[in-house]
């Protein structure tokens, strides 16, 4: 089982989700992974500098690669890994309580 899945199927039981049919366990994956990686992005643009977001801008428009635009982040934001973690649980717990 790949990290992606693994990650979705730990998702997918703390929010008891997984006895839902696979199509309906899909379609919900979809949604909440679309919320958290735009919050996930807002999260980072509001802690770069405006010259980062202007790097940050153009590596998305030239298709950077996912492993630059990390490396990228981890060096312009501090404590990047404990933000990303602190969103995602932040996201889990509103969606457990239907926020």
């Amino acid at each position: 089982m790949t990290q992606q899945n693994t990650i979705q199927k730990n998702l997918l039981d703390e929010m008891g989700l997984s006895g839902l049919p696979p199509e309906e366990q899909e379609r919900l994956l979809s949604k909440m992974t679309g919320v958290l990686l735009k919050k996930l992005f807002l999260g980072t643009m509001e802690r770069l500098k405006d010259a980062d977001r202007e790097i940050f801008k153009n590596m998305m428009v030239t298709e950077a690669n996912l492993a630059e635009v990390e490396n990228f982040l981890r060096g312009k934001i501090e404590n990047y890994e404990q933000i990303l973690e602190e969103v995602a649980a932040d996201f889990k717990e509103k969606m457990k309580k239907g926020l």
